[in-house]
């Protein structure tokens, strides 16, 4: 029974061995399969730190040539910026057009309107004519001075010469629908004549572009803006006016102008006709004429004649009138004047000086001290209206004195 019972108890034993043999393999087999498990993961860990390097390296790369593409694409940029200004520049510069714009109204309807007036451009016809194009609201129409509306409103004309023009008198005469006028573009370098441009455009309110107008070569600037009622001022700042001999009537009836910049500085040297230059500008309050050169001047007569409200005329004084021979109506009606200095005046040459203060109504100071009237010299009304009991005159000649006692 021992015997058994130890052979029992070996077997157990061994079982109880073979279970524990079992269990470590089980348990070094997990160990394996975790140990494998953490390579994998690790290799994975390392492939993928590896990969992302590479994948890093390769889109630094990649940055770097787009960084490089884009400066090429700014500079070419710059580039094609730099020629597109100057190519604006040269198409500005090339560019030789003025624009105009009109005001239409119901009564104007299907009648013929005037844009422009070449008809006295004789020498420039053909080129103003065959080598210009008109543009009526950026339509091209067929080339014609007068235009047919169909309805009301404000129309824009753009006028394209293809040639420099030299002479422009009239180009605007009477053109009373004409409101505005743009001559930014308008190459008149080569302009000598520039009489009527703009004469009885009655309803013009504004002219852009007078800055841009070249008068270098211009001789002739009569009647340049006579009767331009609705203009309330004028920059002629960038006037140069030393080759003109003829001003006559130049603001003439521009009744609502109250202001001429630049006129300070006009250069009259060679100017032999200023008659009717300020003619019924009855809104002008103040005048500076202190540059004016006047030793070639001829006629003067009617030059502030209707000037209204006129107070003040700067440099008067200073003009030399040695070759003046008409001085009639000169400052007729000129209303708001209180004080004329004209001890520089030298009427020898005068033939006429007839109604030159008539309607001098508040005239206070008169200084005639040099004039001297010869025998064939008129002086008919000379000082019609004046109230000779509150005016102060100093001449020395009697036959002056005499008419402004009478």
């Amino acid at each position: 029974m021992k015997e058994k019972l130890e052979s029992l108890n070996d077997s157990e034993n061994n079982i109880t061995g073979k279970n524990k043999i079992l269990q470590d393999i089980k348990t070094n087999r997990q160990l394996i399969i975790i140990l494998y498990l953490i390579i994998f993961c690790f290799s994975i860990i390392f492939f993928y730190m590896n990969a992302n390097r590479e994948t890093t390296k390769i889109i630094n790369k990649l940055n770097l040539k787009i960084n490089d593409i884009n400066l090429r694409v700014d500079e070419l940029n710059k580039k094609s910026n730099e020629l597109n200004l100057k190519l604006g520049k040269m198409n500005e510069e090339n560019l030789n057009e003025i624009i105009c714009n009109y005001e239409i109204n119901d009564d104007d309807i299907n009648k013929q309107i005037k844009l422009f007036d070449y008809s006295e451009i004789s020498n420039d016809q053909k080129i103003f004519d065959k080598n210009s194009e008109l543009f009526l609201d950026n339509k091209l129409i067929e080339f014609n001075n007068i235009h047919v509306f169909l309805k009301p409103g404000i129309y824009s004309l753009k006028i394209k010469f293809k040639r420099f023009l030299t002479n422009i008198n009239n180009l605007f005469l009477d053109c009373s629908k004409l409101i505005e006028i743009d001559l930014s573009h308008f190459k008149s370098e080569k302009v000598t004549n520039m009489n009527n441009l703009f004469s009885s455009c009655s309803n013009l309110k504004e002219i852009k572009g007078l800055n841009n107008l070249k008068t270098d070569n211009v001789n002739d600037m009569s009647f340049m803006f006579y009767g331009c009622q609705r203009l309330i001022s004028l920059d002629l700042s960038s006037f140069n006016t030393s080759k003109v001999t003829n001003m006559s009537a130049m603001f003439s009836s521009c009744s609502s102008l109250k202001e001429i910049k630049g006129i300070n500085n006009f250069v009259t040297d060679n100017v032999t006709i200023m008659s009717f230059m300020f003619y019924e500008c009855e809104s002008l309050i103040s005048l500076d004429l202190s540059h004016f050169k006047t030793e070639k001047v001829i006629t003067m007569n009617n030059m502030f004649n209707l000037c209204s409200n006129l107070i003040e005329i700067k440099g008067i004084n200073n003009f030399i009138t040695n070759n003046v021979i008409d001085m009639s109506y000169m400052f007729c009606r000129c209303y708001s004047l209180t004080s004329l200095d004209l001890s520089n005046f030298n009427t020898n040459n005068a033939i006429d000086i007839s109604y030159m203060f008539r309607g001098c109504l508040n005239l206070r100071f008169l200084n005639l001290n040099q004039f001297k009237l010869n025998e064939k010299c008129k002086m008919d009304n000379l000082f019609k209206d004046i109230k000779n009991n509150i005016c102060d005159l100093i001449t020395n000649d009697k036959k002056i004195k005499n008419a402004f006692l009478i």
